[in-house]
């Protein structure tokens, strides 16, 4: 063989070792999207995959972007890495759930079901250093603000997840194991509001009511721990019209976290300190203040941030727990809705000036808000053996009939709080009456 000859040989394999290196992560370069369900772009290229764990053997910690178009099941540990992306997504048009903040829409959307699900089985676990979307839209249509509409993406963890990068949870995500969400992890959900009074309503009340009281933050419904460290975001969706135009806002509220108290729902105060929430319950651990939640609505003119810091802040189906040796501080008024609930194994301590309020059910009337919602069970406070409570706390029942191992309390005090009824875009603010009691450190009566 020629000297030129075998150069020509030697490039001819060099270009194929190079061609078929290009295509590594390619199951079939041939198929279509509808020949398996996990789909790796590559520009016009789609690689496909029969399972998650196929398809992150195949790209290694390579930064791609994996779809999961339809359900699956995890039945080994899989990692998802830094500077990749698994998006659970909600319908064909998959590429368009790859977005942080979601498609939202002015009115609901056709479907209400799981179209991809993830199943993570147990003894799995699903690391995240990198980014998943469980993806999901929110609309906006009085008196819905933001929630959750048409066919989502979801994970059902049997097994666990550990967050250390970001997990998008705009669709749901339950089950019956556990997620645990480090100090370099952030969490995104919805803040689903139920009671949305339209900006008309809002513009009326919102310096003496806050206008919404019936808000969740529950597209994660497995038990989830919060390290200090992490961070629990709500992602709101707001419109209103103005001579017939539609304005929308966005933005995202802090629920959790540990970086300032005046900003956050349930700031971490020290470290070491953590919550387990699961949409409804959130026990809390270590030291933690109640701070504000803070929305701000954009408007032609200018903007105005809703915070319940400088109001009397609503509690809506939440059961707070504080464990044994935790401490809670109150510096804000709150006043929990029927349906919630505050339980004492640590310590409560409220700041002079502010006072917490317990709704009961014949207290709370369903026309202060939207929804029309007045609660099945009274919200009630509890204290334990070992428990104290330091401040001013009130009831609309004048024996405080909804308050637990404190023995037999006289009222001392009479206040009356803000609520807002509401027809059609006008409001009125009326006065509820509440019993009020100031407390030092008592100890329980059972």
């Amino acid at each position: 063989m020629s000297k030129k000859k075998f150069l020509a040989l030697v490039m001819a394999i060099l270009v194929l070792v190079m061609s078929l290196s290009t295509t590594a992560f390619a199951a079939d370069n041939n198929v279509t999207a509808e020949d398996g369900k996990v789909y790796v772009p590559f520009g016009e290229e789609v690689d496909t995959y029969d399972s998650l764990e196929a398809a992150m053997k195949e790209v290694g910690q390579n930064p791609v972007t994996l779809y999961l178009v339809g359900d699956d099941e995890l039945a080994t540990d899989v990692e998802i890495s830094a500077g990749q992306t698994l998006v659970i997504a909600t319908s064909e048009d998959y590429e368009a759930d790859n977005t942080k903040t979601g498609n939202n829409t002015s009115s609901a959307q056709q479907g209400d079901s799981a179209y991809s699900t993830l199943t993570i089985l147990s003894g799995a676990t699903l690391t995240v250093n990198g980014t998943v979307i469980v993806a999901g839209n929110q609309y906006c249509a009085a008196p819905n603000a933001g929630v959750l509409t048409g066919n989502y993406g979801a994970i059902v963890v049997d097994g666990s997840m550990k967050v250390n990068g970001e997990l998008y949870a705009r669709g749901s995500v339950s089950g019956t194991g556990k997620i645990e969400v480090s100090g370099t992890g952030d969490v995104y959900q919805m803040l689903q509001i139920h009671d949305w009074r339209g900006g008309t309503a809002m513009l009326g009340i919102y310096t003496t009511v806050f206008p919404f009281s019936c808000y969740t933050v529950n597209n994660i419904t497995c038990n989830t721990t919060y390290e200090y460290g992490a961070e629990l975001f709500a992602q709101y969706y707001i419109t209103y019209s103005v001579l017939g135009r539609l304005y929308e806002s966005q933005g995202n509220s802090k629920i959790v976290g540990s970086t300032s108290a005046e900003d956050t729902l349930y700031y971490m105060a020290s470290e070491g300190t953590s919550g387990e929430f699961n949409g409804t319950d959130l026990t809390l651990h270590g030291d933690f203040v109640i701070g504000a939640v803070e929305v701000t609505i954009s408007t032609p003119i200018r903007d105005y941030t809703l915070s319940t810091a400088n109001l009397i802040g609503p509690v809506y189906n939440i059961n707070l727990n504080v464990t044994a040796g935790s401490k809670l501080e109150i510096p804000h008024s709150l006043k929990l809705l029927p349906d919630s609930s505050l339980t004492v194994n640590g310590s409560v301590s409220i700041t002079s000036g502010a006072t917490m309020y317990f709704y009961t059910v014949n207290g709370y009337s369903s026309t202060y808000n939207q929804l029309h919602f007045n609660g099945t069970e009274d919200a009630y406070l509890r204290v334990n053996e070992g428990g104290s409570i330091t401040g001013t706390v009130g009831s609309t029942s004048d024996t405080f009939s909804n308050f637990y191992g404190l023995g037999e309390l006289t009222y001392t005090g009479t206040p009356k709080v803000p609520e807002a009824t509401q027809t059609g875009s006008s409001t009125t603010v009326v006065d509820v009456d509440f019993y009020t009691v100031t407390l030092t450190a008592p100890t329980p009566a059972e």
